[in-house]
């Protein structure tokens, strides 16, 4: 037999590197199946070979030193090739430092319990959708039955209790707890049906195929089963979250769909009608992650459901002399352009161009950080010339999402904007700020919002933005590039601008008028005309501000669809408000009448404290009152006015005493007033609500040492 010599055989485990490296690169925009993993193979042979090869040519060394340096190459080619067996074995042994054991049905309901717990401790409101008398039945059910019920049909199972509260950013997250599998495609609920968008090499000609069936079940079906374990109130997003979770092999399995995690059968229909069945078989979570989500794209198609290479960006149309501001994620690109250089980047464009339209882009938003977005609402707000009916656009649809569902309530409330594309997929008021905790025994991580957020009235209940024009968009329009929310908008004509109602006609309605205990709705003159301006307590910027219109049958109309108002002959609720289907009978607030900021700002904690709690007592709060009422209290103990910080903390805490923050912000005021275990009580609350926070935690534990030693 020939001996292989050195040279061929670095020769060889190069070629092994070279070969594999681009067979990766080359299959990176599908990383599944033979080729792809083949190539991943070759990779790991090749360096891993070459640093054995290295090891031991060091090893043979006569000197101690390079003997030493050896082992080195050595470790790290184990460590490589120890490293590959584990993701193909199990991924997760990674971030848990072993390999997972299956929960026992004790350890399963030790979970469900700890979960049930968090979700009543942590969650503001958590049944506001269901009946807790209700909800403690299923939970119970669920544990009674968890002998006789699988690994995936337990997964099914807590997703499905956590997704009674109905709150779409409280949920569970299956990954990484369990280690899963999904079909390497991806899916868009277009107006004519579900359609494959993309896939794995192996399934490319499936592009562009209806889906029609999965397992012999038709996929409406299929999506009223997935229903119950997506906590969502909004058909749309429950459709946006559907095209992912159906692609999860365990959750097929678990909710019955399938007998089997390892194929599917999935019926599809081509373009002429004709039906096709094919088998498709999962792949690793790992893989299809960097796939579906972290593959990022320059592309404004909602149906790619990637990550976009860019937060934001400006692109103008010169021939219709259109500005565009695309927003996908209202997070800051980074240090040198964050949002507020857009927007200043945006005012800079607008002031040298000639431009007659401006289009916001919010249909690829699923949030962010909606505090971010105030300087982009009052630029579009104040500018005169766009600030009007059928210049100024905001492209919405169902990923339209939490802070971007925000700053689509701020634009409809602020400015004259015209809503194209689809139902937004999320209302004005929800639950957001979610937080992570991770079960115990089987590792799952489920998500709780922690807070209320509210850009609008307390009373508003829609669950989505209505656009002003509708737009379809079909498979076909996709597969052809049309984007037909941006041409309806490039096709809509100017209209006759409307007059706003003389202030002299309103003089009578004139004056303020109460919504809430902390909102005051007011009419005011502006100029010749008049507005509506529907101002916050514990909110700098106005919430709405309209202009008014002379209506039909009585009515005033604003700016804001379906939000009318109208006068009657009743001097103790003289104005009816029609707020999107609702009727409410507004009183006029007495010229003594002060806000609660105000109340508090005065000193008259008190007096402030009795507003607040009654209003807490009929619905949640929002979050800017808990971090307004908390920067009164740091400012009184900045000014050593502690007693006074503490009562106002104290009233933090009573109004908020599910967040973190507040107890924190307490414990900080009694620390500094010597009050040391009041204090430690309270920083260790803090972190329990949120133990995350290191600060809270590694305080209480000083001030234990500390009340202990005493």
């Amino acid at each position: 037999m020939p001996k292989i010599s050195l040279r061929h055989l670095l020769w060889f485990l190069l070629a092994a590197l070279v070969s594999g490296t681009s067979i990766v690169v080359l299959h990176l925009d599908s990383p599944f199946g033979f080729r792809f993993w083949s190539g991943v193979y070759l990779l790991f042979t090749g360096i891993s070979g070459l640093l054995f090869t290295l090891a031991l040519l060091l090893l043979r060394q006569h000197l101690f030193w390079k003997k030493a340096v050896g082992v080195l190459p050595l470790s790290a080619a184990i460590g490589i090739l120890i490293l590959l067996a584990i993701i193909k074995i199990d991924y997760r042994v990674l971030i848990r430092g072993g390999l997972p054991k299956t929960p026992t049905a004790a350890q399963w309901r030790d979970d469900i319990s700890f979960l049930d717990r968090q979700l009543r401790t942590r969650h503001p409101a958590p049944f506001t959708s269901i009946q807790e008398e209700a909800y403690a039945e299923i939970v119970q059910d669920i544990q009674h039955r968890l002998p006789e019920l699988s690994e995936n049909q337990i997964l099914v199972e807590i997703m499905r209790m956590v997704a009674l509260l109905n709150d779409g950013h409280t949920s569970l997250m299956p990954f990484p707890g369990s280690n899963l599998h999904l079909l390497p495609l991806k899916t868009y609920w277009f107006d004519d049906g579900l359609y494959i968008v993309d896939a794995a090499d192996q399934y490319r000609e499936t592009i562009g195929f209806k889906v029609v069936e999965i397992e012999g079940m038709p996929i409406d079906a299929v999506f009223e089963r997935f229903k119950s374990i997506i906590g969502e109130k909004n058909s749309l997003h429950q459709k946006y979250r559907f095209q992912m979770l159906m692609l999860v092999a365990e959750l097929l399995q678990g909710l019955g769909i399938s007998s089997t995690a390892d194929r599917f059968e999935i019926t599809l229909q081509a373009a002429n009608g004709k039906l096709l069945s094919k088998f498709f078989y999962p792949e690793p979570s790992y893989t299809w992650a960097y796939w579906y989500l972290f593959d990022t794209v320059d592309n404004p198609s909602p149906a790619i459901p990637n990550f976009r290479d860019h937060n934001y960006s400006l692109q103008y149309l010169k021939d219709s002399r259109t500005l565009c501001l695309q927003i996908n994620a209202i997070q800051n690109q980074s240090p040198n352009f964050t949002f507020r250089d857009f927007v200043r980047q945006a005012d800079d464009f607008i002031a040298q161009q000639n431009i007659e339209k401006i289009v916001i882009d919010l249909r690829n938003c699923l949030g962010g950080n909606a505090m971010l977005v105030e300087p982009l609402v009052k630029l579009l707000a104040d500018n005169a010339k766009l600030n009007t009916k059928g210049r100024l656009f905001t492209l919405i649809g169902r990923k339209t999402y939490s802070a971007a569902a925000n700053l689509a309530t701020m634009l409809e409330g602020r400015t004259a904007t015209f809503f194209v594309g689809e139902p937004s997929g999320q209302g004005d008021n929800h639950f957001g700020d979610h937080m992570p905790i991770t079960l115990p025994n089987s590792k799952l991580t489920a998500m709780i919002s922690s807070r209320r957020s509210q850009f609008s009235l307390p009373f508003e209940h829609r669950t989505f933005i209505e656009p002003d024009l509708k737009t379809r968009y079909t498979f076909e329009d996709f597969r052809e590039g049309r984007d037909t929310a941006l041409a309806a908008v490039l096709n809509h004509k100017l209209a006759e601008q409307r007059m706003p109602a003389a202030s002299k006609n309103l003089a009578a309605l004139m004056g303020d008028y109460v919504t809430s205990p902390y909102q005051v709705l007011r009419i005011m003159p502006d100029g010749d005309a008049t507005k509506l301006v529907v101002t916050n307590s514990f909110h700098e910027a106005p919430l709405l501000e309209s202009r008014i219109y002379v209506g039909a049958s009585g009515l005033f109309d604003t700016d804001i669809k379906d939000v009318h108002l109208e006068s009657r002959a009743d001097e103790k609720e003289p104005l009816l408000l029609h707020w999107h289907g609702e009727t409410i009978a507004l009183v006029r607030a007495a010229n003594s009448r002060k806000m609660p900021l105000d109340l508090l700002h005065a000193g008259e904690i008190e007096a402030a404290a009795k507003v607040l709690l009654d209003a807490a007592s009929h619905a949640v709060l929002p979050t800017n009152i808990e971090l307004s009422i908390n920067s009164i209290g740091y400012a009184l103990l900045s000014s050593h006015r502690g007693d006074e910080a503490v009562a106002v903390f104290k009233l933090n805490v009573q109004l908020f005493p599910k967040s973190a923050n507040t107890y924190d912000s307490l414990g900080e005021a009694l620390l500094a007033g010597g009050d040391h275990e009041a204090a430690y009580r309270n920083y260790k609350m803090a972190a329990e609500l949120n133990p995350h926070n290191r600060h809270a935690k590694e305080t209480a534990q000083m001030l234990a040492a500390d009340i202990k030693a005493r």
